[in-house]
């Protein structure tokens, strides 16, 4: 689970700014916070700002750091992406620092970047315990310095991971937990960092307007009843769906044909579930055998022979009456692709959905939200979204600090995290009629019409 979250020097956050799940004071929906021995932790919480108030940023900063993690700095496309309105900041160091809750442990791992020169400068990571917080590493490229207070059965063990510090220092773009998840057959002392990695690679999961969520594709393989109960509890009108017979000739209908000619090819090499992606002309392959085109849903299994089926929906009891996922309205299409937050198989994932109102009715975006909340009691997992829907701001359906606000700094143009639980407001208090008239910031400032138009 995701504990703090800190991002300095990177696109509108100049000074460092922090955002936690940590509860605040306030008593409220109890029964839905994650509870340890010394430590509670929210299971949601939402975003608002004004247009270029740096809600998108925020989300972008946790991808961006994230695809670091996974991939190494190298082949990101970065420039220009820290804190341009200082001309100083491109010779400064951009900080992404992350505390986490891994089963029973706590830990914070961060690290400093240089995005002009594509250099990791430096990282850290440290066990957080109530006695006291614990160095495991932290080493510094600048300096070619390098610490750690690991203990090792074998000599042999702690040799070859001092050797693995050293030689990250030499590889300027990469962090040491992914020059070590690199490598197969490391030790069962290194598991904590394999753990580390797993938590930002595979249990962190960014999604954007236009992002095709890769677990969502189970849902559909394995025929899930209950997901047909969910999309009728969601009044989509949708009664079922089906998968009929196609082939990959149809799906060269929809596109380009050296496009199609790539996503063949990649299809027929591979001998077991698909787990590709390709963007383009709005085009997606997500996991799991699942082709997402602009309008049409395809499931794709090749571990035999290659069968190409399509999904269709009913909305009537006349099952020769089918939809393609385009026919599907907009607010359904996003419904669709943001299934698996609330059905699927997602015990410790965190979720990070930028503009989850996008397409979807007020009513809709209140309803989704609800729902994960209730179904979040009974697991441990995570939902952190950016909305402008106020209607969602209503202490009769969320906690003060899950209540957050990016704000722009009007003379600095540099964005500010804080949350509702730093205003001294009672539960009974109707919130969005404050945030509207500008009571916590956060919202548009226009200036006169004849500012613009003149005398």
């Amino acid at each position: 689970m995701l504990i703090r979250f800190m991002v300095s020097n990177f696109l509108s956050f100049n000074s460092e700014q922090e955002f936690s799940m940590n509860t605040g004071k306030t008593r409220q929906y109890e029964d839905r916070v994650a509870e340890t021995n010394d430590l509670s932790l929210l299971k949601f919480a939402t975003l608002y700002g004004a247009n270029a108030s740096g809600k998108s940023n925020f989300v972008k900063a946790i991808d961006f750091s994230k695809n670091i993690i996974a991939d190494g700095i190298d082949d990101m496309s970065y420039e220009d992406m820290h804190y341009k309105l200082d001309p100083k900041n491109i010779e400064k160091s951009t900080k992404f620092e992350y505390e986490i809750k891994i089963k029973n442990n706590y830990y914070a791992f961060g690290f400093n970047v240089d995005l002009k020169n594509k250099i990791i400068l430096n990282e850290w990571l440290v066990e957080i315990a109530p006695k006291g917080d614990r160095l495991i590493y932290e080493r510094s490229v600048e300096d070619n310095y390098y610490r750690h207070d690991l203990e090792f059965d074998q000599e042999a063990t702690r040799a070859k991971f001092e050797f693995l510090l050293e030689d990250a220092n030499n590889i300027e773009n990469t962090l040491l937990i992914t020059e070590i998840n690199r490598r197969k057959n490391n030790p069962e002392s290194f598991r904590i960092f394999e753990n580390i990695f797993t938590w930002f690679d595979d249990k962190l999961e960014v999604i954007y307007p236009d992002s095709v969520m890769h677990e969502m594709t189970k849902i559909f393989k394995n025929r899930d009843i209950n997901l047909v109960k969910l999309l009728k509890y969601f009044d989509t009108g949708i009664e079922n769906f089906e998968l009929r017979e196609s082939s990959l000739e149809e799906i060269s209908k929809y596109l380009p044909k050296p496009l199609f000619n790539n996503i063949k090819n990649d299809i027929m090499d591979t001998k077991k579930d698909i787990n590709l992606e390709h963007e383009g002309e709005g085009i997606k392959i997500a996991g799991l055998g699942i082709l997402r085109l602009q309008d049409h849903f395809y499931e794709i299994d090749v571990r035999e022979e290659t069968v190409v089926k399509e999904i269709l929906f009913n909305h009537n009891k006349n099952k020769d009456i089918t939809f393609t996922f385009g026919e599907e309205s907009d607010g359904t299409r996003r419904l669709i692709e943001l299934l698996n937050v609330i059905h699927g198989d997602n015990k410790d994932k965190i979720f990070i959905i930028d503009e989850l109102d996008r397409s979807l009715h007020p009513q809709m975006t209140i309803k989704f939200v609800e729902t994960f909340l209730k179904i979040a009691k009974r697991k441990d997992t995570q939902l952190i979204i950016t909305t402008h829907e106020s209607n969602l701001m209503d202490l009769k359906i969320l906690r003060r600090d899950e209540i957050w606000f990016v704000e722009r700094d009007h003379k600095s143009d540099e964005s500010k995290l804080y949350s509702l639980e730093e205003f001294k407001v009672h539960n009974t208090k109707k919130v969005v009629n404050d945030y509207l008239i500008g009571r916590y910031g956060a919202v548009p400032i226009f200036k006169d019409f004849e500012s613009y138009v003149g005398d």
